[in-house]
């Protein structure tokens, strides 16, 4: 494959919606030179004869690599159960392995994991991460928060008083950290879940675990994922985002034996590192959805949508077509849900988060927040200084790791040239706008007074510069144990069917707290859960309560139940959240600021967490709860919060933020129909 045909592949996979998967199903790694493996493999993938572009795509442009460097095998035998590894019992062949948990995937020979996928974590010591090749990179990866899942786990049962500590305790593996140092969100060892087997007597907090081992573990590079909907290919380990797939999963690659009629097949064989932003969003539209609302994309709700949106055609991550809304309202000419700025500029996932971001640095860390290094200031400086390299011309981030695609230009400013399409993209240092003095307001927003006060000390940048976040409240979440499901941990088929629905989906939320940083910044609501669980129900002896008449009766042995931590508090999250959905514009100074005529109390109780009353739902005892009131009168948070290091808005900022007056933007919250059982 020429340069040329390489970069209209990239455009193609990047316009089709693509994410990336290695499942590298019936195909052995690039070995167009003949003499570089032996003739067996390109015998059969590029045959003799052939033109010089048709044939299995080379795997590793960078540096040619025998096939069975990568894939083990034998390049001597020509024939195709002489030459491929033996396949393991009871496995009927390669495209089986996609839909394997992590734990099934253990019991596979690694000899035919490395055939199907070299860069799976449970071989990669031998491919990718020899001494020569990516070692460092291959030896943290399988500890990132990426890998492990550590942090879904960490908050539902933290929420549910499952645990007293905020630190991970569970993954989808269990690891420990040998050079654990106790460093800020990171844990000494995780265990795998221990799926539970039910029954109608299990204590409630069984019920919890098994919503978690059959509802969410699906995003982890432990294991290929399901590969069961259009937008989900992918595979495991390195290959997970380094080989890109179509979004239907089809191969179109020049290879005679390729599968080009069934998923999942990767694109063409090819691995590469300007990643297009669909291959993130393969995970990344699930948990705080930046994926999509990177791209300008939020969720349907059940209740309030707009009368006039731009809807998805397509079907992706088992949604249907309409269930994601790129334009609220086409009868105007605003687009109230635009692309993050950097998005729009042409930039992707992969400009900003580098290093430890995606890789990890080796540690076990309980959540993202602690994992991601990249701050807008490692681009855009302070409202004091610009950004410099260090002493030997390298530009890093907060984490210490190198900004590679940051140099300075011909000119002497920073700039960034983009991974995903090489264009260069001058990097505004905040110290050139908000010094000048020409913006009064500019000044005020980001400057110091003569007091020694600046918004910038204590907040977050994206306080101000998020153009808008999707938050969902209401979340209902029933278990069923007259229906059976697979569990995502290891494989089996167990009683309960795990479900969830939420209520609302709003744009017009912003709750403030405090991040693992120490500053002010965005908190969405964390899992506002409320837990059903419904067991068979025998109408002789027993009062039914669903499914009455019917074949499968069912009775409520949990209705909708509200979490309570540990420590008494509501299991009702609060955690912080950037939403990439960056605007060179700003939040109204009246998001955080009473008005000159105090007419936003409402807006300023949802961002102090007091309560606005806009979204009450009760529980099955109807005891009713406000879900943005997530502190009492005094301040104290009523809610858990399973970030550590994290909390509600202390005195001296509520105080900062009540003392001035603002003028009235004409902002206003959005007011949704009550609450209906449905």
């Amino acid at each position: 494959m020429t340069s040329v045909q390489q970069r209209q592949a990239l455009q193609l996979l990047a316009a089709g919606g693509l994410v990336l998967l290695f499942s590298l199903l019936l195909l052995l790694a690039g070995c167009k030179t003949p003499g570089s493996s032996g003739s067996s493999c390109v015998d059969c993938h590029d045959p003799p004869g052939s033109d010089a572009e048709v044939g299995i795509e080379e795997i590793h442009p960078w540096r040619p690599l025998p096939c069975v460097d990568c894939h083990g095998g034998d390049a001597s035998r020509a024939d195709k159960t002489e030459a491929h590894p033996s396949l393991p019992d009871g496995i009927s062949g390669p495209t089986e392995l996609r839909g394997f948990s992590s734990l099934e995937l253990d019991g596979v020979d690694p000899n035919y994991v490395r055939w199907v996928n070299p860069s799976d974590y449970r071989v990669v010591q031998q491919t990718c991460g020899q001494s020569e090749c990516h070692q460092a990179i291959a030896e943290a990866a399988p500890t990132s928060i990426m890998t492990t899942f550590a942090g879904h786990f960490n908050k539902t049962r933290y929420y549910a008083g499952l645990q007293d500590s905020r630190e991970a305790a569970l993954g989808v593996r269990t690891q420990t950290d040998p050079q654990f140092s106790a460093a800020a969100g990171t844990t000494a060892a995780l265990s795998v879940l221990d799926p539970p087997r039910l029954t109608e007597e299990s204590p409630f907090g069984d019920f919890i675990d098994h919503y978690l081992e059959k509802g969410c573990p699906r995003c982890h590079v432990w294991n290929f994922g399901p590969n069961d909907v259009r937008g989900d290919f992918r595979s495991s380990g390195c290959a997970g985002c380094h080989v890109l797939y179509h979004a239907d999963g089809l191969s179109r690659s020049a290879d005679p034996q390729a599968n080009t009629d069934d998923p999942p097949h990767p694109h063409t064989h090819t691995m590469t590192t300007r990643i297009p932003d669909a291959q993130c969003e393969h995970c990344h539209y699930r948990g705080n959805r930046i994926g999509t609302m990177f791209r300008g994309a939020r969720e349907i709700g059940r209740l309030g949508n707009p009368p006039n949106p731009e809807g998805s055609t397509d079907s992706i991550h088992g949604r249907e077509p309409g269930f994601y809304l790129l334009d609220e309202d086409i009868s105007n000419l605003t687009d109230e849900t635009p692309p993050d700025l950097h998005y729009s500029a042409g930039m992707g996932c992969v400009d900003c988060h580098v290093g430890q971001d995606v890789h990890g640095d080796g540690r076990l860390y309980s959540a993202h927040d602690y994992q991601v290094g990249v701050e807008c200031e490692d681009c855009h400086g302070s409202a004091e200084q610009g950004i410099a390299a260090d002493a030997n011309g390298v530009f890093r981030t907060t984490a210490g790791n190198e900004m590679e695609t940051v140099r300075l230009s011909a000119a002497g400013v920073p700039e960034l040239v983009s991974r995903i399409d090489g264009q260069s993209h001058p990097l505004k240092q905040l110290v050139d706008l908000a010094m000048d003095g020409s913006n009064p307001d500019l000044v005020a927003a980001h400057g110091r007074n003569d007091k020694g006060f600046s918004h910038l000390d204590r907040l977050e940048c994206y306080v101000c510069h998020t153009a808008w976040t999707q938050s969902c409240f209401g979340c209902h979440v029933t278990v069923d144990l007259r229906n059976c499901d697979e569990s995502l941990i290891d494989g089996e088929q167990t009683d309960g069917l795990a479900s969830g629905e939420r209520t609302w989906v709003t744009l017009d939320y912003m709750g403030l707290g405090i991040g693992v940083d120490g500053k002010v910044t965005p908190m969405a609501p964390q899992e506002k859960m409320y837990f059903t669980v419904i067991a068979p129900c025998d109408p002789k002896t027993q009062t039914c309560t669903e499914g009455v008449g019917s074949p499968a009766p069912g009775r409520r042995i949990f209705d909708q139940k509200v979490r309570i931590t540990h420590d008494g508090k509501l299991g009702m999250g609060y955690g912080p959240v950037v939403p990439h959905t960056t605007s060179s514009g700003s939040q109204p100074c009246d998001r955080c600021h009473l008005r000159e005529d105090e007419s936003n109390w409402d807006i300023i109780n949802e961002s102090l967490g007091r309560g606005s009353g806009r979204f009450v739902i009760p529980d099955g005892d109807g005891v009713e709860y406000d879900l943005t009131k997530v502190v009492d009168q005094q301040g104290n948070a009523l809610v858990g919060l399973a970030h550590e290091g994290t909390d509600v808005l202390p005195p001296d900022i509520v105080e900062r933020m009540l003392t001035p007056r603002v003028p009235n933007s004409g902002l206003t919250l959005k007011q949704f129909p009550p609450w209906q059982e449905p």
